[in-house]
């Protein structure tokens, strides 16, 4: 599912994707991620101190979050900013330096590298859940993150400004992530194909009717539509992929792609950028290539790629660079 998810996050930040795509994959990619966060966590980590787990999930994601803000920022205000879009924004330098701090994805503050604002956002579920886990039963816990989602969701419409580290966000994530935790104790047993199949049929219909009326929405812009769509096809759309990932056999480069989540996400918009470069030499119309099809499999296979390949060097000469000892 993370090997799934994190191809889909990629292919979703690319320009050729058609409507029908784009609507499909941000529905549920991002809430995905929480979920699947939630998933693998272990309840002994929920019984450490605050301070245990204040430290953990800094090493493993603000110090991603923080280097990689610094390395791709460095080409940005070089290079980037004065090519394509970015020029015409006209954004100030050090706007993405101060930006880094405030670790929001809009208006311009992670204008290098945008899609880093999951990763503060994330550490803000971790922390909150821990709250929340430590002294509660875990139906109790799924209430509890209902409840921070309401707030989240009141939060972001009175608020006249984006709260830090996506702190409004990270309480509407909170179901996705309390869900996955609760799954974790079910210990669900794979179903026969027949099944199988039946389920991810009706949760793809359920899921497909919730996109064709809520419309797109984005986690990062808190443009949600109609909450209850918003977290029915979501939440169907991370059933889809349960039921999907069943047939699929446990096979080395699935796993590969699945080890390399971290840097690909951290990375991917900056190898965007690299490869337009490099087809700039090569490719008359670069901006007719860059909105087909081919130029979005092209762009989120490059950054996947490159990822894969490398990956094994930053965890053996950087790993704290990526959330590892």
């Amino acid at each position: 599912m993370r090997a799934i998810g994190i191809v889909l996050v990629a292919l979703g930040h690319t320009l050729g994707l058609s409507d029908a795509v784009q609507l499909w994959i941000y529905s549920f990619h991002m809430p995905l991620f929480f979920f699947l966060s939630g998933y693998v966590l272990k309840e002994s980590r929920l019984q450490q101190s605050f301070s245990v787990n204040v430290h953990h999930y800094a090493q493993r994601l603000l110090i991603p979050y923080f280097a990689f803000s610094l390395l791709t920022y460095v080409p940005w205000v070089m290079l980037t900013r004065f090519y394509g879009a970015d020029a015409k924004l006209g954004i100030h330098p050090l706007r993405p330096i101060a930006g880094t701090f405030y670790g929001t994805g809009i208006d311009g503050w992670l204008q290098h590298n945008s899609m880093l604002w999951f990763l503060p956002c994330l550490y803000v579920v971790h922390l909150t859940y821990k709250l929340i886990g430590s002294g509660l039963r875990q139906n109790f816990r799924i209430l509890a993150a209902m409840i921070l989602a309401g707030l989240g969701l009141v939060l972001s419409q009175i608020m006249p400004f984006r709260m830090p580290w996506g702190f409004e966000v990270a309480l509407i994530g909170m179901p996705f992530y309390a869900i996955g935790n609760w799954l974790t104790c079910l210990k669900l047993k794979q179903q026969n194909n027949i099944a199988g199949v039946l389920t991810l049929s009706g949760l793809a219909l359920v899921q497909f009717s919730c996109i064709y009326i809520n419309g797109r929405v984005d986690m990062n812009f808190i443009s949600l539509g109609n909450p209850i769509l918003f977290y029915a096809g979501a939440f169907c759309g991370i059933g889809v992929m349960w039921c999907t990932v069943q047939f699929i056999p446990d096979i080395s480069v699935v796993r590969r792609v699945a080890s390399s989540s971290m840097l690909i996400f951290v990375t991917h918009r900056t190898l965007y950028s690299v490869l337009t470069a490099v087809l700039m030499l090569f490719v008359s119309d670069i901006q007719v290539f860059k909105n087909s099809a081919a130029g979005a499999i092209s762009y989120a296979g490059w950054a996947v790629l490159v990822s894969v390949l490398t990956v094994d060097y930053w965890k053996k000469f950087a790993p704290v660079l990526l959330g590892n000892r």
